[in-house]
């Protein structure tokens, strides 16, 4: 072998052995970078007129397990889906506690009958009458509460559907262009486009949290993205989701409304919403999915359940209130018409309720629920129509009810059926009613599968273990399916992820490598001087 080919030999091992530490510092450099790929050297050997001229070094990315990353894609879109639906129901849980906490609903309906229960034995005791006023105005304040916690969290589902539909927008375009210069790599051997791979495959990944998608390669390097539904999402141009946030969102703002007032999601004007009206190419996984079931489905279900619960607590104390039964449906002989929207102790913003109203007709009727007036000291009524029916005033002979309803509703006076067994001391037998009432059956036929037939207060119980139940199962399935994304993503991360300990003996090794190569060429310029001299 010449001196010259030597030298060439050197010189190669020298820019062989500067690409190989040129890849394995920027391996180090980008180990905790999201989507990075490890890139490795590949050492060929040189050859010119069957002689040895040195080596070279390319440094490529390592290989991708499609079938890996396809896996981990789609447990990230069901974990999306599982994780964003718990936490739309942390307002609520939070807000309805269990049933045996004190800000629960269900704790409110036991406070209201166990103060009915001790008024019962005194019912003359004003302090007891203020007692069961504030207790039925703790449970109006409790299923508000609860209403305001469902619409907190579809106001913010909704918004989380923006931002998501935001990102998607934004990587879809970036991946667009990093197709453009990934098929002129492909083109151009002399481009490094490892880097470029990489940037992609981070920005499918955030595709993949807000939407389950399948993804195959065309010949030329570009990447076609699908919903796991078929929707196209990216074939060489974008295609655009579009969906307008609703900044505010009450009891009747309902995506099968007409008008709606909620915007779905669109694909080019195709709809891929999930939900009441979302059709067999829905979006079924994905944080964007996650959050229009719980916008759309999961919430409203708890709604109709506590308007639900409501309207029954309205209607209850209708029923059971003699003097309002007698002018709602005609209960006393010789009295006036039935006034169909006199109400009892609690009313919707003043009026009755229906006891044959549909849960269309009391959407929202949790948030409007309220104490009558009537019994209200601060509203210039009487806490003792609490124990006398709260339209109802005794005169002195007992023997007749003067009905004196609100505004609009007519005064009259009418005679019990039989008044001579009319036990009027204390007016125990209308607080009887009203403890029957509370422990007695219900009609509920709720939106959500909980029991129906049940008392007040089982239905309250049933209501606030459901939603905590209901939360529960979404945590464990979204835990679940995070140990299966963890052990898929370690397992990517291991094929194709960083070892920085590797990296730093690989280091070490190319330090020695590269002092050789510069020791033979020394040695080789010590050679041809020597040459030269003798020459000379």
């Amino acid at each position: 072998m010449s001196l010259t080919t030597a030298l060439f030999n050197a010189k190669s091992g020298l820019a062989s052995t500067q690409r190989q530490v040129a890849g394995a510092s920027d391996n180090i450099a980008n180990a905790r970078t999201p989507g990075y790929v490890a890139k490795e050297a590949r050492i060929s050997a040189n050859n010119t007129a069957g002689i040895g001229t040195g080596v070279s070094a390319d440094v490529v990315r390592s290989p991708v397990d499609s079938i890996l990353l396809r896996d981990v894609r789609l447990e990230a879109a069901k974990l999306g889906t599982f994780d964003v639906r718990a936490a739309a129901l942390s307002p609520l849980a939070t807000a309805s506690g269990n049933p045996e906490d004190e800000r629960s609903v269900a704790f409110a309906v036991t406070k209201l009958e166990t103060a009915f229960q001790e008024l019962y034995d005194a019912p003359e005791r004003t302090d007891l009458q203020r007692q069961v006023f504030f207790a039925a105005r703790e449970l109006t304040e409790r299923l508000g509460t609860a209403q305001g916690a469902v619409q907190t969290g579809r106001e913010a589902a909704d918004r989380r559907i923006e931002e998501g539909v935001n990102s998607v927008n934004t990587a879809l375009e970036g991946i667009a262009d990093l197709n453009r210069k990934v098929a002129e790599g492909m083109a151009d051997p002399s481009i490094d486009i490892s880097g470029i791979l990489d940037e992609r495959d981070r920005l499918i990944d955030v595709v993949a949290e807000q939407i389950g998608i399948r993804t195959f390669t065309r010949d030329q390097g570009e990447v076609v993205i699908t919903t796991t539904e078929g929707v196209t999402l990216l074939d060489g141009e974008p295609r655009e989701l579009t969906f307008t946030r609703t900044t505010v969102i009450d009891a009747s703002t309902r995506i099968d409304s007409i008008p709606s007032g909620l915007s779905g999601l669109q694909v080019d004007g195709f709809n891929i919403e999930p939900g009441p009206l979302g059709g067999p190419q829905a979006l079924r996984s994905g944080a964007i999915a996650g959050n229009f079931l719980a916008r759309d489905v999961d919430l409203i279900q708890y709604q109709s359940q506590i308007d639900a619960l409501a309207k029954e607590t309205i209607v209850l104390f209708q029923q059971a209130d003699a003097q309002v039964a007698a002018l709602r449906y005609g209960a006393f002989t010789g009295g006036p018409e039935a006034v169909v929207d006199v109400p009892g102790l609690f009313t919707d913003l003043g009026a009755g309720v229906d006891p044959a109203a549909t849960d269309v007709d009391i959407i929202g009727l949790a948030g409007r629920i309220a104490v009558n007036d009537l019994v209200d000291p601060e509203a210039g009524g009487d806490l003792s129509r609490i124990r006398t029916g709260v339209v109802a005033t005794f005169r002195d002979d007992a023997a007749e009810v003067d009905f004196s309803g609100g505004a609009g509703v007519a005064t009259a006076t009418a005679a019990y059926t039989n008044p001579a067994s009319a036990q009027l001391a204390g007016f125990k037998d209308q607080l009887a009613d009203f403890l029957d009432g509370l422990s007695s059956t219900r009609p509920l036929v709720p939106n959500g599968g909980l029991t129906s037939n049940v008392t007040l207060q089982n239905f309250a119980a049933d209501l606030a273990s459901g939603i905590q139940t209901d939360r529960a199962n979404l945590e464990n399935l979204a835990d679940r399916t995070r140990t299966i994304f963890d052990t898929l993503e370690n397992r990517r991360y291991n094929e194709n992820g960083v070892n920085i300990d590797e990296e730093s003996e690989k280091l070490l090794e190319l330090e020695q490598a590269y002092a050789a190569n510069a020791q033979v060429i020394n040695i080789i310029a010590r050679m041809f001087d020597e040459l030269l001299a003798r020459i000379a």
